[in-house]
């Protein structure tokens, strides 16, 4: 009833984003804002009053959907579509695979923020109320997180092996101005070496080739290691191909990254998914690349160093699902009919044999 109330999603609205058909079961309130410049038509709304008659329909179009994989581990917010008429949602939520064994949360806004963690399975319900009752028989919806996130951070060593790198601005926000910043990444497992695929890269390029920000990324524990590469990307240039993906080839399997960013332009930075492999560190296992990894069934094997191989690939008991004979150095893999979770790919080439371990979710 007053500034106070939770806003309405999309607001506050301008421009022609119209907000569309409003209802408030507790009323409405609107405050206008203009600047002391430019004048505008304005708006025309129809008003009228609703009074229920049966209790709401249940609530739909979750987000996250419902069976979603790979959420984001974070503070979130749970959404629905808002309905007309109704006063207040009770939300249950939780682990349990009954949510309606939770207490529930009442709120008179379609949102509902949440903290979540990393790989684990949610569930949740709506049940929507108005003057007459409450809506029944809702469904129960599920989401699994993914790994942790994991942002860009000056002096933090990690260790896992898997999850999400971001740059210091996070999944939402470009990276700030005059950073200087090192972390390094430990693979989980012992035996292990951490590999990054990077699905989006935007660090400040200068037209004339200068990097005015950009990552840099040390094969090892520090930054006297070997330097793999220094990077940075012009407006919508794709991920450089060094980062799809890149592997540490070290005995301990780590990665070191160095984030410099100028005094004035950012930019959105970068995303990538971390994964282990076993530790490879001979010139046969590093001239293989399985990107992206993890993935939906569609991936691709690039061979650095041979024209030719045979790759089989296995679930961990052992069946064969997949064998074909590379006669180029690149070749596109649907297993998209195959059910999700670990296999095994085997490249031979001659007499030397390699495996990588594939994620297939």
């Amino acid at each position: 009833p007053d500034t106070n109330s939770p806003e309405i999603q999309g607001s506050p609205f301008s421009g022609t984003n119209s907000p569309g058909t409003l209802t408030g079961a507790n009323g409405l309130t609107f405050r206008f804002t203009s600047d002391s410049s430019a004048q505008h038509a304005g708006w025309v709304a129809n008003v009228s009053c609703y009074n229920a008659t049966t209790v709401p329909d249940c609530a739909t179009n979750p987000v996250p959907a419902d069976t979603a994989t790979d959420v984001y581990s974070s503070t979130a917010n749970l959404t629905w579509d808002e309905q007309i008429g109704v006063a207040s949602y009770d939300v249950y939520f939780g682990t349990n695979t009954n949510p309606l064994n939770n207490n529930p949360i009442t709120v008179t806004t379609n949102s509902f923020p949440v903290s979540l963690n990393p790989n684990t399975t949610y569930y949740w319900t709506v049940i929507s109320t108005n003057s007459v009752g409450q809506s029944q028989s809702c469904d129960v919806w599920s989401f699994t997180t993914g790994g942790a996130i994991y942002n860009m951070t000056d002096g933090a060593t990690i260790t896992t092996c898997d999850g999400s790198f971001f740059d210091e601005g996070g999944l939402n926000n470009n990276y700030s101005n005059s950073l200087d910043q090192t972390m390094t990444f430990m693979p989980a497992t012992s035996g292990n070496a951490l590999e990054f695929y990077f699905t989006s890269f935007d660090v400040e390029l200068g037209s004339s080739g200068t990097q005015y920000d950009y990552l840099e990324v040390y094969d090892g524990t520090d930054t006297s290691a070997t330097l793999i590469g220094k990077f940075s990307a012009d407006d919508g240039a794709p991920v450089p191909p060094e980062l799809q993906p890149v592997t540490a080839t070290n005995a301990a399997g780590a990665l070191t990254f160095v984030f410099h960013s100028d005094d004035s332009i950012n930019k959105g930075g970068w995303e990538a998914t971390i994964n282990c492999n076993p530790l490879a560190i001979d010139e046969y296992n590093n001239a293989i690349g399985l990107y992206p990894n993890p993935n939906t069934g569609s991936f691709t094997i690039k061979l650095k160093q041979m024209q030719k191989a045979l790759v089989k690939i296995y679930t961990t008991t052992g069946e064969l699902v997949y064998s074909k004979t590379m006669n180029s150095n690149i070749t596109n893999i649907n297993l998209t009919k195959y059910a999700k979770g670990v296999y095994f790919v085997n490249v031979v080439s001659g007499d030397k044999s390699s495996v990588k371990k594939l994620i297939i979710k």
